[in-house]
C-alpha cells in the first residue's frame, strides 16, 4: 500500500494541502503531516490531516520565492508550505508551492490516515475524484 509507481502522484492529489508538521532525519525517514480538510471529508477519517512517510529520504529542500533556500527537517518545520502541483523530471520530485519550490528525493511514500490505517494512492485519488465531482455538482450555475 505504498506509492512506488510515480513518486510525485501523491503531491498532485494533495493540491491545496499544507505541510502542518514535519519530523525525522535526512538522510533517513521523514514524516509529514499534511493538512487537507476538504479531502479528509471524503476519506474514512475523523481528522483533517493525513500523514506521509517518506522512506529513505535523501533530499529535502525548500526554496521560497522570497528568502534563502533551506534544507532539512528542522529548517522546514513551521513554514506552512502549501502544495500546488508536482513533477518528477528525474529522481528529484519538484513540487510547486504557493510561496516557492520544494525538492524531495525518496525511495517511497506511505500514505496514512491519522488513525493509523495505510491507504493506497488509488484510494486517495478516488477520494479526490469524489470530492471534485460533488464540488462541481454543488457549484454548477
Amino acid at each position: 500500500m505504498t506509492s512506488k509507481g510515480e513518486p510525485f502522484a501523491v503531491w498532485n492529489t494533495l493540491h491545496d494541502g499544507t505541510i502542518d508538521a514535519i519530523s525525522g532525519v535526512v538522510p533517513g525517514d521523514v514524516l509529514m503531516t499534511i493538512g487537507i480538510e476538504y479531502l479528509c471529508r471524503v476519506l474514512p477519517t475523523a481528522a483533517v490531516q493525513l500523514n506521509l512517510h517518506l522512506r529513505s529520504c535523501t533530499l529535502l529542500r525548500y526554496a521560497p520565492f522570497l528568502g534563502v533556500p533551506m534544507e532539512g527537517v528542522e529548517a522546514l518545520a513551521g513554514q506552512g508550505i502549501e502544495i500546488l502541483s508536482a513533477a518528477c523530471p528525474a529522481r528529484v520530485v519538484e513540487i510547486a508551492c504557493a510561496s516557492g519550490h520544494l525538492s524531495l528525493e525518496y525511495e517511497e511514500v506511505v500514505i496514512q490516515l491519522v488513525e493509523g490505517r495505510i491507504i493506497s494512492q488509488e484510494e486517495l485519488e478516488s477520494a479526490a475524484e469524489r470530492y471534485w465531482r460533488e464540488w462541481e455538482r454543488e457549484n454548477r450555475s
